[in-house]
């Protein structure tokens, strides 16, 4: 697969600052996921893959009593049955409130006001299900990576998704110059993983002085959702 070099972002004349709107297709929705060809996750797991030691990077649902940005924290209902002796529960949750995949339609680029490929808030809202998590089946200041040109060419030039263990990826509050969430979501394509738990995954990685792994994740098979648990594994 041919991906344009960073300097020629954006695509199109008129699109937003370095979209790649219409890369892979204007009515794709995979996004920078495209990368992630069968023979490259082949080749990877061929060479990550050594001891099958496996790390979780999910945070427990309930671990924020008090999620970022006035967000709705997890509460978790148990239904007893009536005909016969066992449970249900019922989740009541904000899919960003833990460990999550942002979805391409979390966050838009903010003064053309179109998500991935162009979508609009309009089109979000009236029932279709575009540019849906599925398809890839707070403090007042807040550290992560710095919001750059270098580090979203960095970004482009080698990786098919990003995350970290803060709430917003980036530092919050953002640049008004750059929003690295309009790039990467509303431009590329490209998921963000924010509040995933790398504590025991940095720990390991010391230890066996190995910094690189074969990563798997799922995302909940939500048609039309906005983000998703990453039920995420690191294996080494």
């Amino acid at each position: 697969m041919s991906i344009p070099r960073f300097d020629q972002l954006p695509l199109n004349k008129g699109d937003p600052p370095y979209s790649a709107w219409g890369l892979y297709g204007m009515k794709d929705q995979l996004g920078t996921l495209n990368r992630l060809t069968d023979d490259i996750v082949l080749k990877t797991a061929k060479q990550e893959i050594q001891t099958g030691y496996r790390i979780s990077l999910n945070w427990p649902l309930d671990a924020q009593n008090k999620p970022g940005f006035n967000r709705q924290r997890f509460h978790k209902d148990i239904i007893q049955h009536t005909s016969r002796t066992g449970n249900d529960d019922v989740w009541t949750m904000n899919t960003q409130s833990s460990s999550q995949w942002d979805g391409l339609r979390h966050f838009a680029y903010q003064k053309e006001q179109k998500f991935y490929n162009g979508v609009t808030l309009g089109q979000i809202h009236d029932g279709s299900n575009v540019n849906g998590i599925h398809a890839s089946v707070v403090p007042p200041t807040l550290g992560g990576v710095e919001a750059s040109e270098d580090m979203l060419e960095w970004i482009w030039n080698n990786f098919s998704a990003v995350a970290g263990d803060q709430p917003s990826f980036e530092c919050w509050p953002p640049s008004p110059d750059l929003v690295l969430h309009e790039v990467l979501l509303s431009g590329w394509g490209c998921p963000i993983g924010e509040i995933f738990d790398l504590e025991k995954l940095a720990a390991h990685c010391k230890e066996n002085n190995r910094w690189s792994f074969f990563v798997s994740s799922e995302v909940c098979n939500v048609p039309g959702g906005v983000a998703s648990p990453p039920n995420i594994l690191a294996i080494f």
